[in-house]
């Protein structure tokens, strides 16, 4: 397998996503690997004032490094920390952190995911969100309190509904934890974005970026980092492609 990543600040004073790549902590900057065996990635999307987004989204890849997660209870337990470290520093107090990952080994594929980060899977030439964005327009939308369009403009859209920390330990109730996903099993390539990236970028554009055979793998990131900062993107991006075969040169097959 073969792993390109890029995270870029955006607004902030402090590039407050981050990616980890097995025991590698990602705050900035560009990133490729090779991997045999087992693969532990996450993106990490940090909220909060006073650069805690940074520490929050730090604190929960920091803990990851060193497991392997197995259940939902182990994420919890990392919850728990997060939410300690809060109330014990009033700069800290409310942070919070978006989480999207992936463990493969050679027995299973697992994923866990809370918040809106997004985890993609390619399908031909074509990408699938096999994530679901815990956010207040994504829960209108399946209310059809709002239309698809409608969201496209509504003023709350990068509110989210879950999430580690942010003083409540109930938002972590969401958090999704499937061992053996088929999807991610089957998958050539696997793609993680941070909203900064997915919001600002769509579907159709991620595929004619991946599509593009002309660009190499860690291009076709800094490609998709450039175009989500021209379509007005203010916040941190942060984008992983991982290449199961390793022969990755456009998504394309």
């Amino acid at each position: 397998m073969k792993i390109y990543a890029v995270t870029e600040k955006g607004k902030h004073n402090e590039n407050e996503d981050r990616i980890l790549i097995n025991d590698i902590v990602l705050s900035e900057g560009t990133f490729e690997t090779e991997c045999d065996g087992k693969l532990k990635i996450c993106v990490a999307d940090g909220v909060g004032g006073k650069n805690a987004g940074a520490i929050a989204s730090s604190l929960v890849c920091e803990n990851l490094k060193n497991i392997v997660p197995s259940s939902k209870i182990d994420l919890i337990e990392i919850n728990s920390q997060l939410l300690t470290k809060s109330a014990e520093n009033v700069n800290y107090n409310g942070m919070a952190t978006t989480l999207s990952g992936i463990c493969i080994d050679d027995e299973k594929t697992s994923i866990f995911h809370v918040g809106n980060t997004r985890i993609y899977v390619s399908q031909g030439s074509y990408i699938k969100q096999i994530t679901e964005d815990h956010t207040i327009v994504n829960w209108l939308i399946k209310t059809g309190k709002l239309s698809k369009n409608e969201a496209e403009t509504y003023d709350r859209r990068n509110e989210i509904t879950a999430c580690f920390g942010s003083a409540n330990p109930t938002l972590i109730n969401s958090l999704v934890f499937e061992e053996n996903n088929e999807t991610l099993s089957s998958a050539k390539r696997i793609v993680l974005t941070s909203d900064g990236v997915h919001e600002y970028v769509s579907a159709d554009e991620l595929e004619d970026i991946l599509n593009n055979k002309k660009l190499k793998p860690l291009n076709v990131c800094k490609e998709i980092i450039n175009l989500a900062k021209a379509n007005g993107s203010k916040d941190d991006k942060s984008i992983v492609i991982i290449d199961k075969r390793g022969d990755f040169s456009g998504i394309k097959i």
